[in-house]
């Protein structure tokens, strides 16, 4: 015998080892690093891996601009994560990964924490179609409550209304479609310049 069956192996024909589908996700951080994008906009970009073991990349909340102004939205994220997680700053490590030098957040590296994750399609340069996440709440893995509902001593609800009523982000232009001014590029589209 060459192989031998593996039921969990099995399951994942089909499916991919990949995040697919938006919504609540139990993870792990697997890695968290400092990233700079190409407008110079600061962020932190998130490896996770799911309780289902499903990967996610790239999950990239951007908090402040190249002049160090707050982007509001990432800020909230990243205190929501550090609120949930127990921690009360954060700070970089530099590392050499193979050839690159990259830079570790390690209060949010191997930390789990649960990830409403929103679902955006878009268009792609070459015009075919592609898609991404965006981390849109931090929650409580166990409790399922978001920070606010911590803070507040109240009912997990949010994650639930939210999942009851999700749908994903369709950010696609139809093809063929040019438009003659420059695509608007706010920090967190940095993604699309890649």
């Amino acid at each position: 015998m060459f192989m031998q069956y593996d039921e969990d192996v099995a399951k994942k024909a089909g499916g991919g080892e990949y995040v697919s589908e938006g919504g609540a996700h139990l993870c792990m951080i697997d890695e968290a690093r400092y990233v700079k994008a190409s407008t110079g906009s600061n962020g932190i970009e998130f490896s996770v891996t799911t309780k289902d073991g499903l990967k996610a990349n790239y999950l990239t909340v951007y908090y402040a601009k190249q002049d160090d102004t707050p982007i509001k939205s990432g800020r909230s994220i990243l205190n929501a994560m550090m609120g949930i997680i127990g921690i009360k700053g954060l700070t970089f490590k530099e590392e050499i990964k193979g050839t690159e030098k990259i830079h570790i957040v390690p209060e949010l590296t191997n930390k789990g924490c649960g990830l409403f994750l929103q679902k955006v399609l878009y268009t792609k340069r070459d015009n075919s179609e592609g898609y991404k996440f965006d981390i849109r709440v931090p929650f409580h893995p166990q409790l399922g409550k978001t920070l606010k509902e911590m803070v507040e001593n109240k009912e997990a609800r949010t994650i639930e209304v939210m999942a009851n009523s999700y749908k994903d982000q369709d950010d696609r232009k139809a093809v063929g479609t040019q438009s003659s001014s420059a695509p608007s590029s706010s920090a967190e589209d940095d993604y699309f310049n890649q």
